[in-house]
């Protein structure tokens, strides 16, 4: 029974410096995979992000175009307003460009 204890002391050091060396080992070898995975996670969201950013960009860019319609259609319409107050103002303007009087 006395030989038993050295044979036991060893088994357990053996196994203590074993499963230190498969821990190292796993390490060396899923590390590579391990970084392959989040650069592939990481680009998927970057691309995802970006195009989360394009149709951001596409959105404003089409409410800048309608913005820029409204601005126009407004511009006209101010300066249709415009020349209808100035013939209100000077009805001889209109009388000498038509040839008809309000009095007739």
């Amino acid at each position: 029974m006395n030989d038993l204890g050295p044979t036991i002391l060893a088994f357990f050091l053996g196994a203590a410096g074993l499963t230190g060396v498969l821990a190292i080992g796993a390490r060396v070898a899923f590390k590579p995979i391990l970084e392959s995975r989040l650069r592939l996670r990481g680009t998927a969201f970057a691309e995802e992000v970006g195009s989360l950013q394009d149709r951001r960009i596409e959105l404003l860019e089409q409410e800048i175009g309608k913005l820029q319609r409204t601005v126009g259609r407004l511009a006209e319409a101010e300066e249709f307003r415009s020349q209808l107050e100035d013939r209100r103002s000077s009805p001889q303007r209109i009388t000498a460009l038509t040839g008809v009087s309000d009095a007739e």
